[in-house]
């Protein structure tokens, strides 16, 4: 039973580092408001999961996860197996993609500081962006 323990114990460990990076900052950084000044027509790379790496993945996870405990335990451990499984299948077997996308060069309408970044969708010079500029410098529309 021990192993049992220790097994839920790290399977439990496992979604809760997987599902801490869906926990965003982003609401705390100041909105800015700018200008763009030009674009440029670029790639983009974009991720596209697997959706039967998924499938495959899923019900691989509820099989180990369903080995584990019993009762409500049992429940728990086949629900996060299943969780865990679809991620690890979905990102296993997906692939990165060349999207067109624009560079945008940016000015901060208040500061007059300048910022640089990608983005998928159709943009001119003139039109007016809300963003937010990450710790590291990266920047982030809105």
């Amino acid at each position: 039973m021990p192993i049992k323990k220790n097994i839920s114990v790290l399977l439990l460990s496992i979604s809760v580092v997987l599902t801490s990076g869906c926990a965003s900052t982003l609401q705390q950084l100041p909105v800015r408001t700018g200008t763009i000044n030009t674009t440029a027509q670029s790639v983009c790379k974009e991720f596209k999961p697997n959706v039967g790496g998924a499938v495959v993945g899923a019900a691989a996870g509820g099989v180990v996860g369903h080995q584990i405990g019993n009762g409500n335990g049992r429940r728990a451990a086949t629900a996060l197996g299943i969780l865990a499984g679809a991620l690890a299948g979905a990102a296993a077997g997906g692939t990165e993609v060349n999207v067109p996308c624009a560079i945008l060069f940016i000015t901060d309408d208040d500061t007059g500081e300048k910022f640089t970044t990608k983005a998928k969708g159709q943009w001119k010079a003139g039109m007016k962006t809300q963003f937010s500029v990450k710790s590291d410098g990266k920047v982030v529309l809105r």
